[in-house]
């Protein structure tokens, strides 16, 4: 928040504490939760507290708002995370470090076998590693891991719906997207019914030279 938002961040405070049958705030206690949301947009803030104020809660903190703040660190929840973790060599997709790092837990009990064990593990390591993450103000930085099983024709095909479902989500940039997919358009191995997808990607972003161009240089 800036400097000049205070006054409608105190008048929207004040509201949320009237409307609960508190007092408002004064002093150091204001001081106080100004600085807790100091770092975040006035617009995040303000929707946080009108949530908030919905719940009636006569508990209110700051922590209780921030969990009603819209999570905009492109982060996925836990459940999606495990969802799309590849989980065996057959498995693909689109993945970023902190994906990996929880998978680490949860090897064991794939291993044996045990879903279950793995996935409480699995949300339990994510949650702590993404907290720290977004405490580092840092974002996820998407990349493919490919199976390591199956045919070139699967691979290759799992390869090109990931992708196209990566950059749709937007989890991905159309330039990063193209570069991944680059070279299976001209395949000769590649069968009709998952062709359609790389026209779809080539048809609607710019000529491959530009794209790899452009992608070098924003690496460096």
């Amino acid at each position: 928040m800036r400097i000049e938002d205070k006054a409608i961040f105190k008048e929207t405070l004040d509201a949320v504490f009237v409307g609960i049958g508190r007092k408002p705030l004064q002093g150091m206690a204001l001081k106080l939760w100004w600085g807790a949301f100091e770092s975040d947009p006035i617009e995040d803030v303000l929707e946080a507290l009108a949530v908030t104020f919905k719940s009636s809660t006569e508990f209110l903190t700051p922590g209780l708002v921030r969990s009603y703040m819209p999570d905009r660190s492109g982060f996925l929840k836990p459940e999606e995370a495990w969802n799309r973790y590849p989980k065996t060599e057959f498995d693909a997709g689109w993945v970023y470090a902190e994906m990996l790092k929880a998978g680490s837990s949860a090897m064991d009990s794939i291993d044996r076998g045990d879903m279950i064990a793995a996935r409480v593990a699995y949300l339990e390591s994510y949650k702590a590693i993404i907290e720290e993450a977004k405490r580092n103000k840092e974002s996820p930085k998407w990349f493919y891991s490919d199976a390591t099983q199956g045919s070139k024709e699967d691979r290759d095909g799992k390869k090109i719906k990931l992708t196209l479902q990566a950059e749709e989500m937007k989890w991905i940039g159309k330039a990063q997207a193209q570069k991944a997919l680059l070279g299976l358009e001209k395949s000769s191995e590649m069968p009709a019914r998952i062709s359609k997808y790389v026209e779809k990607v080539f048809k609607r972003m710019p000529p491959p030279e530009q794209i790899t161009s452009t992608s070098e240089t924003n690496e460096h």
